[in-house]
């Protein structure tokens, strides 16, 4: 017999789970190379984020574009955290071209970009009366971001930490875990960049009194006005990478240059892999059957071709 604290949990449990089901059923799931993605458009994720704060379901949301899927082949710890996150979007027009070649079918509306997602989001927290807090950035430029915040959303509950402390000091990480607790936010927006931002949530998730957990890249520098974005006949074209890449050609080329080929690589290779497999299965069949003098037939009732084969 459990007890009654021991109840209580279980219960708790199939509660979350009911929670979390009602949001998934809102999209459904594909796989590339065996990685997970959700297809649904901004608008959708950011009214599932708030269904999960509404139903208090605590959830992470992450993102798959070209580096977050090459880190994914090198980091099993960056994978383990995409494969469990709850809602797995697909920011960038590499993934749906990727998912495209591999014969799923999807639109431009299946792209999910943190830089128009964050700003809805931010919206309906204010007309929604939800809390958020930015955990990120240098600490300058976390200040600027929430002060542009909170001149562009006066009623949102918002606050912040800087990314720029020791994640692997006890003392240090749990006054940053505290700050956050204190603050008690409905989601947490984390911008330390591809994979500590990720590897921080994991290894930090069940002390985190946050609703909504969400790893963002360098979206903090955008909401301060550090990062422009790129022209919009640039991202609708799937070229917002050479946007940036013009930017910051030195600290970019090798994600670009050399991480997109990667992809390219592993694209071309599972697909090669999967024509190789099937045709190595249909001679293994042809091997299979005897050799013998063999006719087609079509059985009367069925309509069905078959093969008679004569052993003479």
């Amino acid at each position: 017999m459990l007890s009654d604290v021991e109840s209580a949990k279980v219960e708790s449990v199939k509660v979350e789970s009911a929670k979390y089901e009602s949001i998934k059923s809102k999209f459904s799931s594909v796989y590339l190379l065996n990685r997970r993605l959700n297809l649904a458009t901004t608008d959708t994720i950011v009214e599932a984020i708030y269904t999960s704060c509404k139903q208090k379901a605590k959830i992470t949301v992450s993102n798959y574009n070209v580096h977050a899927f090459n880190l994914s082949m090198l980091l099993p710890q960056f994978l383990a955290f995409q494969q469990n996150a709850d809602i797995t979007v697909c920011d960038g027009m590499g993934m749906l071209q990727g998912l495209k070649l591999k014969g799923v079918c999807v639109s431009s509306h299946h792209r999910v970009p943190l830089t128009l997602m964050i700003p809805k989001l931010l919206d309906k927290c204010e007309r929604h009366k939800l809390s958020v807090f930015l955990l990120g950035s240098k600490p300058q430029i976390l200040e600027t971001a929430l002060n542009n915040e909170k001149v562009k959303h006066p009623a949102l509950k918002i606050a912040g930490h800087h990314g720029y402390f020791d994640h692997n000091d006890p003392v240090e990480n749990q006054t940053v875990i505290e700050k956050i607790n204190q603050f008690q936010p409905d989601i947490l927006i984390v911008g330390m960049g591809m994979p500590l931002q990720e590897l921080w949530i994991q290894n930090n998730y069940q002390n985190l009194k946050a609703l909504v957990m969400i790893p963002c890249g360098a979206v903090i520098d955008r909401l301060a006005g550090l990062v422009p974005n790129s022209p919009q006949w640039m991202s609708d074209m799937g070229l917002e990478w050479l946007f940036r890449l013009m930017r910051e050609p030195k600290r970019l080329a090798a994600r670009y240059l050399l991480g997109n080929s990667l992809f390219l690589l592993n694209l071309f290779w599972a697909k090669y892999h999967d024509f190789y497999s099937i045709q190595t299965s249909k001679n293994q069949i042809k091997e299979d059957i005897p050799q013998s003098n063999t006719n087609q037939v079509i059985d009367s009732k069925t309509n069905l071709i078959g093969t008679k084969i004569n052993y003479s």
